[in-house]
């Protein structure tokens, strides 16, 4: 482009794309939608329902798959399965020798176990049956998420025969002493046996389920079964190392557990997982990728549609488009003002798409197990608006492309001279000229619009009276002169 090019589409940018024109389109794009009600009506409600399913979907999916787990450098967080292909072993969990030999050898990993207990509870005179996680000493280190009220397990308390102590969760805190500061120190009973409170975790916090009420040190004696296979792992990849590397070294710290415990781990092998493959697996993310193209699907054929009523609605409106046309307005300026309406549309569609997607959302929450994790992240937030508004938008452009670029191309000379033979313009007569149409179609316009149609009558158009080409031609004549 040259700099007089530039120059030029710069000034049409600035002229075309003012707030006030822009405005206009909005307004005249509403006073439009009264000649055709009923079209608009089921439009939006066509879009609603695209729209509003996309949104439901994405509200899980973006839970689920795109946003990182609730641990800082969650990115990090692995887990360690011991696998057997003679036996069909394929994630298995750790026995306890197992781990304490894999989290003393590995370089490239820290890692923490845990094991799912169910405890009888009691503190003062109400039992109760509750649940809650044995973990290794370094568990909420591995996390990097500490206590919010007291401390962590330290290591000693993970052997056998140490003091027996308990960290509650906040949701036991409240429900059982009040949130009461003063409770550490305290004791509870656990399976008939006084544990020592030392810690309180923060709100909302879980691993792996949400619903765990307290956790306790695993407690190892030394004398654990290689084979009993019972402990679930969670790693995080130490400062500068890779997941490959941690992957390599596992599978060497495996086979050397295999060569050294041939009785209980002969062809015994090990593989690695981030935590995100753990948490929502390959038949998860099937499913969620099914679901997104299903509704992608439904909103695609909302927009054909849409796009069908909307050229129909633009038929009727070509000698409408042709007198503006006329009047000074460019291709451009045309199809803006109709690729408005297309949006205003669906931004409608997206403002009914949100209470569509709000009855989505419960549907699909009535049907997830109240374990799963991060149910209870899934709503209508700023990610779910944000995305709806994108989608409303993307798809006003979509459906309305190629009503515009049909109606813009309208003859003028035909559609105008089809209007003088109807003697009527758009429905009920009524023709919008923007401001900024008339300005341009001053004195000098109409002189130019009156002997182009003049002329052009006179050579192939006898259904204007010929009485009148005089009356134009003196007009033109004593205007000029």
């Amino acid at each position: 482009w040259s700099l007089g090019a530039f120059a030029h589409a710069w000034y049409l940018f600035r002229t075309e794309f003012t707030m006030d024109s822009m405005w206009q389109d909005v307004r005249f794009a509403f006073r439009s939608f009264r000649t055709g009600p009923g079209l608009i009506a089921v439009a939006v409600l066509s879009l609603a329902v695209g729209i509003g399913a996309n949104s439901s979907v994405f509200s899980v999916v973006d839970v689920f798959m795109l946003r990182p787990l609730p641990y800082p450098d969650s990115h990090e967080l692995v887990s360690v399965y011991s696998t057997n292909q003679e036996r069909g072993w394929t994630s298995l969990e750790l026995s306890a020798p197992d781990f304490r030999d894999f989290r003393d050898r590995s370089r490239t990993l820290d890692l923490a176990a845990q094991d799912g207990e169910t405890y009888n509870f009691s503190q003062g005179d109400e039992p109760e049956r509750i649940t809650g996680k044995s973990v290794s000493w370094n568990f909420f280190q591995v996390l990097k998420v500490q206590p919010a009220l007291g401390r962590a397990f330290l290591p000693e308390e993970e052997i056998a025969g140490q003091a027996k102590v308990v960290i509650l969760s906040d949701g036991l805190w409240h429900r059982r002493f009040g949130a009461e500061p003063s409770v550490l120190g305290g004791t509870v009973i656990l399976d008939g046996e006084a544990h020592t409170i030392v810690g309180v975790m923060p709100p909302r916090f879980w691993f792996e389920e949400p619903g765990n009420d307290l956790w306790t040190p695993l407690s190892f004696s030394g004398e654990e079964a290689r084979n009993s296979h019972y402990l679930e792992t969670v790693g995080r990849l130490v400062a500068r190392a890779t997941l490959e590397q941690s992957r390599a070294e596992v599978a060497q710290i495996a086979e050397a557990l295999a060569d050294a415990f041939p009785e209980t781990s002969a062809d015994n092998g090990a593989r690695v997982l981030t935590l995100h493959e753990e948490f929502f697996n390959e038949g998860f993310k099937a499913g969620s990728v099914i679901a997104t193209v299903a509704v992608a699907f439904v909103l695609l054929i909302a927009c054909a549609n849409v796009a069908n009523l909307m050229m129909t609605r633009a038929a009727g409106r070509e000698r409408e488009v042709a007198l503006r046309g006329a009047l000074g307005a460019g291709r451009l300026r045309i199809m803006r003002q109709l690729m408005t309406e297309s949006v205003m549309v669906a931004l409608m569609g997206g403002g009914l798409g949100l209470l569509v997607a709000v009855a989505g959302i419960r549907g699909l929450l009535s049907i997830m197990p109240p374990s799963f994790p991060r149910v209870d992240e899934i709503g209508l937030d700023g990610r779910v608006l944000a995305f709806t508004a994108v989608v409303s938008l993307a798809t006003g452009i979509i459906f309305g492309l190629a009503p515009a670029l049909q109606t813009s191309r309208a003859n003028l000379i035909a559609q105008l001279k089809e209007g003088g033979r109807t003697g009527a313009g758009a429905k009920g007569g009524r023709l919008w000229c923007p401001q900024r149409c008339s300005s341009r179609g001053s004195y000098g316009s109409r002189r130019q619009i009156a002997g182009s149609i003049n002329k052009t009558s006179s050579r192939s158009d006898s259904h204007f009276p010929t009485r009148r080409t005089p009356k134009t031609n003196r007009l033109s004549h004593s205007r000029t002169g």
